[in-house]
């Protein structure tokens, strides 16, 4: 269960009389709302002994109720603590797009890599609301990083535009060149798929085994790349990022400009934001 408070600031005068009553240490950490002045104590009787009369006259709260009032409770803390998780979640499907067998694996690259766009777009709607939501200095500075999220032509706005249209299904966003040299490929399916004999295809995005087909479980099982030279392009790839030039224009470099970029602007909120909490 929770108590909730009307202010950090008086979360943390009570705070001090929970810790003082209950001779010493830290009882709990204060969990203030994204967007509202409203902060959380986690509130265990039994651990507070005949200290809990200090929180009786907030209102308790269950899980449930601080899930559907927008509090995150999770590892992270703070109003960014949403934003943190997100941008772990993006942190996590980069190192999985940049790993060299994913990227040979062209179905499960195109699926991380729209899913990495999704994540991408939900830590930026994040940071937005606890932005907007806090006024002031965040949300001054908040405009200035929406000026380039919006910046036509740039990375960052085609990322938006690719994720929205491949959403909707407008259009193609890969191409997969290849100078195939010879085939080389084993008939043997990976572990875990029964045996049996299957059609195999090769094409630019690799060779696969044709399983199921005719039925509405059919799939292709990738069994890996023949010799030759196999590619990845992103059509449109953007040529400018944070108006500079972009050297590289791999999909995975492209991805890792996109990464930096969100880890930059969080640890730059958050540290707005704690020095807003310190005034």
């Amino acid at each position: 269960m929770y108590k909730k408070l009307p202010s950090l600031e008086e979360a943390r005068i009570v705070l001090a009389r929970i810790n003082e009553c209950l001779g010493g240490g830290n009882y709990t950490d204060p969990i203030p709302h994204p967007t509202k002045n409203d902060v959380l104590l986690k509130f265990v009787p039994e651990d507070l002994c005949e200290c809990k009369d200090i929180l009786v006259k907030y209102p308790t709260l269950t899980a449930d109720q601080v899930g559907v009032e927008g509090w995150y409770i999770g590892y992270f803390s703070g109003r960014f603590g949403k934003s943190r998780a997100k941008l772990e979640e993006a942190q996590l499907l980069y190192e999985a797009l940049a790993d060299p067998p994913v990227k040979d694996n062209r179905p499960v690259f195109r699926a991380l890599f729209f899913a990495y766009l999704s994540t991408l777009y939900s830590l930026q709607e994040s940071i937005q609301k606890v932005c907007e939501g806090r006024k002031g200095t965040l949300e001054e500075w908040w405009q200035l990083r929406s000026k380039e999220l919006k910046a036509k032509n740039e990375l960052l706005f085609c990322f938006n535009k690719i994720g929205n249209r491949d959403k909707h299904n407008h259009e193609n966003f890969f191409r997969y060149p290849a100078k195939v040299y010879g085939i080389n490929i084993s008939t043997n399916l990976p572990p875990g798929w029964p045996s049996g004999q299957y059609r195999v295809i090769m094409s630019g995005e690799g060779n696969f085994a044709l399983f199921d087909e005719g039925k509405k479980t059919f799939r292709r099982i990738p069994l890996g790349l023949g010799r030759g030279q196999y590619t990845i392009e992103l059509i449109g790839a953007p040529a400018r990022h944070l108006g500079q030039p972009i050297v590289d224009c791999d999909v995975v470099a492209l991805c890792r400009l996109a990464r930096e970029y969100f880890e930059d602007i969080l640890f730059q909120a958050e540290a707005i934001e704690k020095e807003d909490a310190s005034v």
